[in-house]
């Protein structure tokens, strides 16, 4: 695949996870606080947000490879926030669907140890995808490389994130990295991002 159709295709799976975890957030909210036992089903499809995040950062970072002034400060940021995604991806995984695998009922749950010890993973991993995203928009911003009301969304998804937190986990903590995502997605998709353009002037 082509770099240029690496970075479209990233854009698109990162819009679509965004608009995802946009529209899960208030059914996962309510589904919660009712206890309704839909609340597993749509919860099952939370991994493609995380999902379509990581292909949309490898299209983000195709993109801005092709920068020869892609700063330190920047490949941090894109690493931590790589490791967040994957590894929430993998605890996300094991909270909702780790009932398949068997383990015993956590005492007055409804939830296997499984499932609680792969929410207590994605909780903690969630901590440094909120991170990186708080370094990367600090880097695009003093760089001028996003529109500034992006890479703010970039960071205050960081902060944010944690008291959103109080809605729901993981889908509040998501919520503002998933807005953040959609416009980051619809730029690298229709080819108008700037951050290719300008390149960070950090070290």
């Amino acid at each position: 695949m082509s770099s240029l159709n690496l970075i479209r295709w990233g854009g698109l799976a990162a819009m679509l996870s965004g608009m995802l975890g946009i529209v899960l957030t208030p059914i996962l909210t309510y589904l919660w606080t009712s206890y309704s036992d839909m609340y597993l089903a749509y919860g099952r499809a939370y991994f493609l947000v995380y999902l379509g995040f990581l292909v949309g950062l490898i299209g983000l970072n195709a993109q801005r490879k092709r920068s020869s002034g892609r700063s330190t400060t920047e490949k941090l940021g894109v690493s931590i926030t790589f490791a967040g995604l994957a590894l929430s991806l993998v605890g996300d995984i094991l909270a909702y669907w780790g009932d398949v695998l068997g383990g015993e009922l956590v005492a007055g749950g409804e939830f296997t140890t499984i499932q609680a010890d792969g929410f207590i993973m994605e909780m903690l991993r969630l901590l440094l995808l909120l991170v990186g995203s708080v370094i990367l928009g600090v880097t695009y911003l003093r760089a001028n490389v996003l529109p500034r009301l992006l890479a703010w969304l970039l960071i205050l998804a960081g902060p944010g994130g944690v008291l959103l937190s109080a809605l729901h986990a993981p889908s509040g903590t998501m919520l503002l990295f998933c807005f953040a995502w959609v416009a980051l997605g619809y730029a690298l998709w229709s080819g108008r991002s700037v951050a290719a353009e300008y390149p960070s002037h950090l070290t």
